[in-house]
């Protein structure tokens, strides 16, 4: 089997060479810089990795567009791309219908509430110059988003009508890689949960419920993200109840044979609908994932897209698995923690840290993905899990400094 991966990833590569599988990866220049590269064959080499058109020309330019079995990716931006490359090469892929769903919020709510799921409601702003009429119904606070985004990129909570219009305004001048389309949505208050798994048939086969230690719209605050895989032994329910939902959520979607990330929001007035990828979670769910259940979610995505060739895991491990960002301050850093320390404390699983002194921590505040270092554990209780996280939290801050730069 012949495969056209947008990307690059080891965990792919594994599996492909143990399963006779060749790769093909699509690299853009960022791509080809990577260190310790494992490439079975020349990285098709473009300068846009979303480009159709420059990713075909390549693939006739090397005369091997009669022979690609399967397209896939992992990545949000390249999703469509993926699956309209995989109908036009007459190859595996995700249908292209399918990845219009999982990447563009406006109708992925559309498809969501047509299916009779709870959403809140919201409206499409074509452009940041488009009249804010559509919003008379949704009601404030309201959350405004890039239809197409990744994280909390270009997320902002509002508080009216007049607030929106400033922070249109704004973003003409901050997002200008993203100029619109928005999407203006309902604020809910309530928890936000991530659930992560394997569809396959149109069937949940694979499911992790985690919830957000504080919801994801706060890293505009600048507080640490995170969050913490539940126990389905101590919540049967829980995990019942997210199953159906789940299901449901990715059937109106028309995601039948994929890796997912879905996230919710539960609050007194019932579960909703936030969104949904047809990727693989970030931050540190992966390895959360891993240590409590014993699956590696990005390997297994691959062999579900293209072999369609997937066992659920037996059982494997107990409690709770958290994972949260180091609280790395502001500033050039001039002294680190003991991270012999840090790690020998209660419950570690791992541990990784990202800067060294005298590197420069931009603010979180304006800057997302301070990807400077986190921490992953492990508790036999809720509460247990979160005081760990707390200790090392307090422990790691009281042991790093950095000065203004």
């Amino acid at each position: 089997m012949r495969v056209l991966v947008l990307g690059h990833s080891s965990a792919y590569a594994d599996y492909a060479e143990e399963n006779g599988v060749v790769l093909f990866n699509v690299l853009d220049a960022h791509g080809l810089r990577l260190e310790n590269l494992r490439l079975q064959s020349d990285p098709i080499a473009v300068a846009d990795r979303t480009s159709i058109a420059e990713i075909l020309s390549a693939l006739h330019r090397r005369g091997i567009h009669r022979d690609i079995d399967a397209v896939f990716t992992n990545s949000e931006a390249g999703m469509i791309t993926a699956a309209a490359l995989a109908e036009l090469l007459g190859a595996r892929g995700i249908p292209v219908r399918a990845a219009v769903a999982a990447r563009d919020k406006g109708f992925q709510k559309a498809l969501i509430r047509a299916a009779g799921i709870p959403v809140t409601p919201s409206a499409v702003l074509e452009s940041n110059h488009s009249p804010v009429d559509g919003v008379d119904d949704i009601g404030f606070p309201a959350v405004v988003k890039p239809l197409a985004s990744a994280g909390t990129y270009g997320v902002t909570r509002v508080r009216d009508r007049e607030h929106l219009n400033e922070v249109l305004r704004a973003y003409r001048d901050v997002y200008r890689s993203v100029p619109g389309p928005w999407l203006v949505e309902e604020f809910v208050d309530g928890v936000e949960f991530h659930l992560d798994g394997i569809v396959r048939n149109g069937v949940v086969e694979f499911l992790s419920v985690g919830r957000y230690v504080r919801n994801m719209l706060e890293l505009r605050n600048g507080n640490l993200v995170g969050s913490m895989i539940m126990d389905p032994g101590a919540h049967p329910d829980l995990y019942s109840r997210h199953h159906r939902f789940a299901e449901a959520s990715l059937g109106a979607l028309g995601l039948t044979s994929t890796v997912f990330h879905l996230e919710l929001f539960e609050s007194s007035e019932g579960t909703f609908f936030s969104e949904c990828a047809a990727r693989c979670g970030g931050g540190r769910i992966l390895p959360s994932i891993a240590h409590r259940f014993g699956i590696e979610l990005e390997s297994t995505a691959f062999k579900v897209a293209v072999m369609d060739d997937f066992s659920p895991p037996g059982p494997h491990g107990d409690g709770y698995v958290a994972w949260s960002e180091l609280p790395v301050p502001t500033g050039r850093v001039t002294r680190l923690p003991d991270m012999k320390r840090i790690r020998s404390m209660p419950g570690v699983v791992d541990v990784d840290l990202g800067i060294t002194v005298g590197d420069r921590v931009p603010d979180r505040r304006t800057v997302l993905n301070v990807d400077a270092g986190c921490m992953v554990v492990h508790g036999a209780t809720e509460e247990e899990t979160q005081t760990r996280i707390d200790d090392i939290t307090a422990v790691f801050a009281a042991n790093i400094e950095a000065v203004p730069c």
